[in-house]
């Protein structure tokens, strides 16, 4: 391969990233302040829920063992914990199909498979993202 065609087929990649990229911008702007509020909803009662489990399991202990430590503040602590950990888990897997799909995408474009794909709102339809007209 000469250096005319090295140089032209690290252009066409580098275009194919951007046009990827671009698509991508494209369909996360047609995400609603609804998708945000169901995001940061997720997230809360994922914390929350754990929480109050702990707080309600703590406080039937309290009620129910005669001990000089507090199993209300220990389950009120372990539930914290555990809804941290619940919120970590599903941001982290959430953020790796992100990247999961962009990685996908760029790759299909690589290897002349045609543009990328995105989501048009309706998760059962899928349609070229060259052809919507935004």
């Amino acid at each position: 391969m000469n250096d005319a065609e090295d140089v032209d087929r690290r252009f066409q990649q580098e275009v194919s990233r951007k046009e990827v990229r671009k698509l991508r911008a494209r369909h996360r702007s047609m995400r609603t302040v609804w998708y945000g509020f169901g995001m940061f909803g997720m997230v809360g009662w994922s914390v929350a829920v754990p929480t109050l489990i702990g707080l309600a399991v703590g406080i039937w202990l309290d009620r129910r063992v005669e001990r000089p430590y507090s199993f209300t503040l220990m389950g009120l602590v372990a539930g914290v914990a555990a809804g941290c950990y619940l919120a970590w888990y599903w941001i982290s897997r959430e953020s790796a199909a992100a990247q999961a799909e962009d990685e996908n995408d760029i790759q299909n474009n690589e290897a002349g498979e045609g543009p990328p794909t995105a989501w048009t709102g309706n998760a059962s339809h899928r349609t070229d993202a060259t052809k919507e007209n935004h």
